[in-house]
């Protein structure tokens, strides 16, 4: 498909619908519930897809940087949907066992993802090597917001 063509297309008037609130999704749901239970699945029911994912890095995105409990401990990132982000982070913690999970701590707001890219680069960029394990980061509160201000401050 051309670019002119793509663009003209994209120009139609178009209804955006809420997927997850049709009702194939809800008779599916039903379906489901019915079979296994209230108790819901176990897990994802494999089946065969072939999808598109689109990004726009031009639509606004936030840095974030959640602590693990009450640890030094923190995740930093950045996301369209900084709290979606942390409900997607928690539900690989066996919270039962662990007691803690990740939460508090900042988020900055940008204009595009690129910009929230940026501060997130910014601030892996004052911790050497020992301190941080891919997007996670060891260091006391104080040290990391120290951090957060310096690649705030270098982009503001």
């Amino acid at each position: 498909m051309e670019a002119d063509e793509q663009k003209r297309i994209l120009a139609l008037a178009r209804l955006e619908v809420n997927v997850a609130a049709t009702k194939a999704i809800y008779d599916e749901r039903e379906r489901i519930s019915v079979e296994v239970g209230s108790g819901g699945t176990m897990g994802p029911v494999p089946s065969s897809f072939v999808t598109q994912v689109t990004r726009n890095t031009l639509k606004e995105a936030s840095t974030y940087a959640f602590q693990f409990g009450n640890e030094n401990a923190w995740k930093i990132g950045w996301a369209h949907s900084p709290a979606e982000r942390l409900r997607e982070l928690n539900k690989h913690i066996p919270f039962k066992i662990v007691g803690q999970q990740w939460g508090g701590g900042w988020t900055q707001k940008w204009a595009s993802a690129e910009q929230a890219y940026n501060m997130e680069q910014r601030i892996f960029c004052q911790f050497p090597n020992a301190d941080k394990e891919g997007e996670q980061v060891y260091c006391s509160k104080e040290q990391l917001e120290a951090a957060w201000r310096n690649a705030w401050t270098d982009l503001s």
